[in-house]
């Protein structure tokens, strides 16, 4: 699939009338633009990986409670990662235009770019979250015909409205905060909320030495599901909400630096 949309790529910008005009042909690397993304891009990747890898281990840790479980899991799983592609397309699309705002030395509106994503997303999370608590039962159908694992699976839902909005806003920030090429601190502060608190608190509280300590918070967020598959879906959204604050404390904190800089070099 890849390799067809970089031989689609080629075919547009050297025979599309709009990128003809610029005369744009593949030539040798830069060495020094190639460090410059790499500096950028690795600690991306070190996001996504975190990412991926806590959610990763997070089902193998729901098998050990068996099948009906990973079922109900899984449901959850898969409509929290669609769910996630809207507030993904946001943060992309607003990372696009704040840098733009950006490379144009023009701050203001690269701020105003990144709170009208911010609260784009907010919205969008908002309304996605009432149609996945509104219809869970129909939802739910269109997964599995499985009394089991729906039984399973409707306890867990009842956490994902909350899930999906720290879950949005988290992304959000993450994008907003490489347009302004900060990459690296984001990624030590996502792998500290999403492995750290998501990852190894819901193994500690759902399956480890804690096992049963949370039991009052998962009674009171997710109640009637599994006692570990409920505690890792209940630290995994805390691990979300605290990524959320602390990308979104940070995004603040790179503002007010630009604008500092901004004044003394007036």
């Amino acid at each position: 699939m890849y390799w067809l949309s970089l031989a689609a790529g080629l075919w547009i910008i050297t025979h599309d009338r709009y990128y003809r005009r610029f005369g744009l042909r593949l030539g040798r690397p830069s060495w020094s633009a190639q460090k410059a993304l790499l500096r950028l891009g690795l600690p991306m990747g070190g996001s996504y990986l975190a990412e991926v890898c806590a959610f990763t281990f997070m089902a193998l840790l729901v098998a050990r409670e068996g099948t009906l479980v990973t079922g109900g899991h899984q449901i959850m799983s898969n409509l929290a990662a669609l769910s996630y592609m809207m507030p993904m397309a946001i943060g992309i699309a607003t990372a696009s235009l704040t840098a733009q705002a950006i490379g144009a030395g023009r701050p203001a509106l690269a701020h105003r770019t990144g709170v009208a994503g911010l609260a784009l997303g907010l919205a969008g999370a908002l309304a996605t979250a009432a149609v996945l608590w509104l219809g869970r039962p129909w939802i739910l159908a269109a997964y599995t015909d499985d009394a089991g694992v729906a039984a399973v699976a409707v306890t867990l839902l009842q956490l994902i409205p909350l899930f999906h909005v720290v879950d949005s806003m988290q992304c959000v920030n993450s994008y907003l905060l490489r347009a302004y090429k900060v990459a690296f601190v984001p990624m030590l502060l996502q792998t500290l909320a999403l492995v750290g608190v998501g990852l190894a608190g819901g193994w500690w509280y759902g399956f480890g030495p804690g096992r049963g300590q949370l039991d009052g918070l998962r009674q009171a967020l997710v109640p009637g599901s599994p006692a570990g598959a409920g505690i890792m879906w209940v630290m995994a959204t805390l691990g979300l909400a605290l990524s959320a604050a602390l990308l979104h404390a940070w995004y603040w904190r790179v503002v007010r630096g630009q604008r500092r800089a901004g004044a003394r070099a007036r």
